[in-house]
């Protein structure tokens, strides 16, 4: 059987318009689920470590569109040791204690504004990774800027960055 042009045009078309329902869910889904996981950290943490937990990812991922977060759902959480949990030995009762937070691995992608490759940490959800980030600054006081360094100068400019941002999702709640 062959096709006329005009049934070409309209599967040709109906491809395009799938294809770009597709990459539209793909990067607005994360969205949606950050807008809920903040939610739901709400109910657990308190709202400053949740405000703080949202400025961290929209700084750290393109206000949640860069590729690195729609492939690890971190804001750029890096491994310092290839052992689980992967150098961050102060979460690590959190996740034992919390398999669906865990990490499930890691993934290479060339970092924003440096152009070098880096592994990241990859979480199973945007929940894992926004109720990880939630614990964490949990235990260091609710510091943001020890997401950033360890050096109190480099945690000091990033606090002022961080600042800067509005938490938006978590404001809207």
């Amino acid at each position: 059987m062959k096709l006329t042009d005009t049934q070409i045009k309209i599967i040709c078309t109906i491809i395009v318009i799938v294809m770009l329902i597709l990459v539209f869910f793909k990067k607005v889904k994360p969205m949606l689920d950050m807008k809920s996981s903040l939610k739901k950290a709400l109910d657990a943490y308190d709202t400053t470590i949740v405000e703080n937990c949202e400025r961290i990812f929209r700084l750290e991922s393109g206000n949640f569109t860069s590729g690195q977060f729609l492939g690890t759902y971190s804001p750029g959480m890096e491994p310092a040791s290839p052992i689980y949990p992967y150098g961050w030995n102060s979460l690590k009762d959190f996740w034992d204690s919390n398999n669906p937070y865990k990490p499930i691995g890691i993934k290479t992608y060339t970092e924003n504004g440096t152009g070098i490759r880096k592994q990241f940490i990859q979480f199973p959800t945007v929940e894992a990774g926004v109720f990880t980030v939630c614990e964490w600054l949990t235990i260091f006081e609710n510091n943001p800027g020890r997401w950033f360094s360890t050096d109190v100068i480099g945690q000091a400019n990033y606090n002022i960055k961080i600042n800067g941002i509005n938490a938006t999702y978590t404001d809207e709640v």
